[in-house]
């Protein structure tokens, strides 16, 4: 995998140096276009002491580590765990706004992996989970060869359960809180209505209905963002359990296996 670290030379100390960095073509192209960032939130984050401080923890992180050679490291480390090789992917590490985490977008017809440096709190562990979740996503794309993310609500779910339950895996001891990155508050959510929400979504698994109310960090929804990378993570869980089976065994698996057999237990 090739890791690009777009980031270098960018003085994060330096307002006028971070909001040049931003005017940057590919940066546009890579977070402010595809997260639909506006110039507000940008001018608020450089006024942020929690913006601030998550720089200087990155500036102290850059200082200690080479964030290219961890992740290409790491990558490396997952390609030895399961067998399966990443191919020609590229990560791009970029400065964002702290809006977002680690995604996959389309840059001049080519699937990339971005991940916001911002979002790593000066901590390699919160790295390795990220790439962990990140790198099943190039595999199980390379294994299905198809559209993981968009073409049906069944994938979807199943997709990003496969993804926080390798970085389970890969680092153990964190709550499902932090693997799904979403508040405690949403896992006690799901974790109640579990049924209801599996009820909801049934006839619709096959469809791309309901994606951008399951699935967008900004859906206008009457209950939490992003349930469903919970409620994929407790189904996926559910169904290693039940057939005795690791994460890196089933990152190619047809979805329809694991909701059929997980209906009604994922809690």
């Amino acid at each position: 995998m090739k890791v690009i670290d777009t980031t270098l030379g960018v003085d994060l100390s330096d307002p006028k140096s971070i909001e040049s960095y931003w005017n940057d073509e590919l940066i546009k192209a890579l977070y402010f276009g595809p997260k639909k960032v506006s110039a507000n939130t940008r001018d608020a984050a450089l006024t942020s002491p929690a913006f601030a401080q998550s720089l200087a923890r990155l500036q102290t992180l850059a200082a200690s580590h080479s964030l290219v050679s961890c992740c290409s490291e790491l990558m490396d480390g997952f390609v030895r765990d399961t067998g399966h090789s990443l191919g020609n992917g590229t990560l791009y590490l970029v400065l964002g706004c702290a809006t977002t985490t680690i995604y996959t977008v389309e840059v001049e017809g080519s699937s990339v992996s971005v991940l916001c440096v911002e979002s790593l709190g000066g901590s390699t562990q919160t790295l390795e989970l990220y790439l962990a979740h990140e790198f099943t996503h190039f595999a199980r794309k390379d294994l299905l060869d198809k559209d993981i993310f968009e073409s049906c609500i069944g994938e979807r779910l199943v997709t990003e359960g496969i993804a926080d339950s390798y970085s389970a895996d890969v680092v153990p001891g964190q709550t499902t809180a932090t693997y799904c990155i979403v508040d405690e508050s949403t896992v006690s959510w799901v974790k109640t209505h579990y049924d209801e929400l599996e009820t909801r979504i049934r006839t619709t698994l096959e469809t791309t209905e309901l994606m951008e109310t399951l699935f967008y960090m900004f859906a206008r929804i009457d209950f939490p963002v992003r349930t469903s990378y919970v409620f994929g993570y407790l189904a996926v869980r559910r169904y290693l359990q039940d057939q005795g089976l690791q994460t890196k065994d089933i990152l190619g698996i047809d979805w329809r296996h694991v909701l059929c057999v997980s209906r009604g237990r994922g809690r």
